[in-house]
């Protein structure tokens, strides 16, 4: 039985109360030379057409962001003001959906930044971004499998901290089926109904890992 929302609210305050950033990076900074580092520069995934693929290569396209005068666009556009996580809830500039996010941030501040994003999550039924984020990456047919990155990104979560999230996830999961049930009672195609059912990225996030977690 999933947990209430108060009861996954009061789980998360009191699993990362006293997390700090521990002088790691902070979601303002990431910039292309993030992107230098980044894994995905090593892989064979092709540059989407919006940045200028498939003719060009991620390298290629770092190369000429740090050519042109202006800010390059990986760099965030969140300037930092937080002193604790629970600044970040109600912060209407801080966005997980900002250039880098979680993908430049090292295990320390993953966890920093983790809870508000989980808050904020709980508290809008229609949020689906954090579910990628807490998802397994695995793209089979381009032979690219995320899992050693995911597992190293998670690392400083203690485990109290993973219960958490896994609760939260729980509760995400019951949230997607119950939206399920209720098209099914207003009478919606069952072909609509198994394609919804077959992209419900809170249930993948789930199997992916986080029902491995115990508790």
């Amino acid at each position: 039985m999933p947990k209430t929302q108060e009861e996954i609210l009061q789980e998360i305050r009191a699993a990362f109360a006293d997390v700090t950033r521990e002088g790691a990076t902070t979601w303002g900074e990431p910039t292309i030379k993030s992107i230098e580092q980044d894994r995905w520069t090593d892989t064979n995934i092709s540059v989407p057409e919006s940045l200028g693929g498939p003719d060009k290569t991620w390298s290629q396209l770092k190369a000429e962001s740090e050519d042109e005068d202006d800010e390059p666009e990986s760099t965030a556009r969140y300037h930092d003001r937080d002193r604790r996580w629970e600044d970040l809830i109600d912060d209407p500039e801080w966005s997980t959906s900002v250039s880098g996010g979680f993908s430049y941030l090292e295990p320390v501040a993953c966890r920093y930044y983790l809870p508000a994003a989980m808050v904020r999550s709980v508290m809008d039924s229609d949020e689906v971004s954090l579910a990628s984020t807490l998802n397994i990456q695995k793209f089979p047919e381009l032979d690219v499998d995320l899992t050693d990155r995911f597992i190293e990104r998670w690392s400083a979560l203690t485990d109290h901290q993973r219960r958490a999230v896994k609760h939260l996830v729980e509760f995400k999961v019951a949230l997607e089926d119950a939206f399920i049930e209720e098209l099914r009672r207003l009478n919606a195609h069952e072909e609509a109904l198994l394609l919804i059912r077959g992209h419900q990225p809170w249930r993948k996030a789930f199997h992916g890992y986080w029902e491995k977690v115990a508790g």
